[in-house]
């Protein structure tokens, strides 16, 4: 339940798609030798492939949130807008993905609007089983409950799990994300 209603939520993907196309965004630029107005150091371990334990947890949310700011005032457009949405919960609209004609659609229309699509577009899917166990060597297995009569697995002791397991429940979501401007043309 949670998953549906919390993880998996529309707004929430979009948070993180918004994130990672700001940090994508970020990296290109400095692949291209941007020459950034603020200093990157904490993201630079990143870029570079060189992650330490300190460099991994120096990147907090408030540096995080100190670079969002400091993004805003980027001379480069597609930062600045990214960052100033992100920060001022300005996220992607989104809409059920129907095929890859509807997703040409979605980028087309982002282009003419001057979205780039490699950082104003995505697509999402998500998935979710019931239950599903997989044991330490990564092979499926089954969680076993020791009773009085030995092993057995979950499902043969919990009515609970029993009825998951026997139960269609397997929901798969798919979602394509735009920016706002382009709502009333998809």
């Amino acid at each position: 339940h949670m998953y549906w209603q919390v993880y998996y939520h529309p707004v929430s993907r979009s948070y993180e798609h918004l994130l990672g196309c700001i940090f994508l965004r970020v990296k290109d630029l400095y692949t291209h030798h941007y020459s950034f107005k603020t200093n990157i150091h904490y993201l630079l371990p990143f870029f570079k492939e060189d992650i330490s334990v300190a460099d991994y947890t120096n990147l907090d949310e408030s540096v995080l949130e100190y670079y969002f700011r400091e993004f805003i005032n980027e001379d480069d457009e597609i930062l600045s807008d990214l960052s100033y949405r992100f920060l001022n919960r300005h996220l992607f609209k989104y809409c059920e993905l129907i095929d890859e004609n509807h997703f040409k659609h979605i980028k087309d229309t982002a282009s003419n609007h001057g979205f780039d699509p490699r950082y104003y577009i995505f697509t999402d899917t998500q998935k979710q089983v019931p239950y599903k166990h997989y044991h330490i060597t990564g092979e499926l297995s089954e969680i076993e409950v020791l009773t009085d009569k030995g092993l057995k697995p979950l499902p043969q002791v919990s009515e609970i799990v029993d009825a998951i397991v026997k139960s269609d429940r397997y929901k798969e979501d798919h979602k394509v994300f735009f920016p706002k401007e382009i709502r009333d043309e998809i």
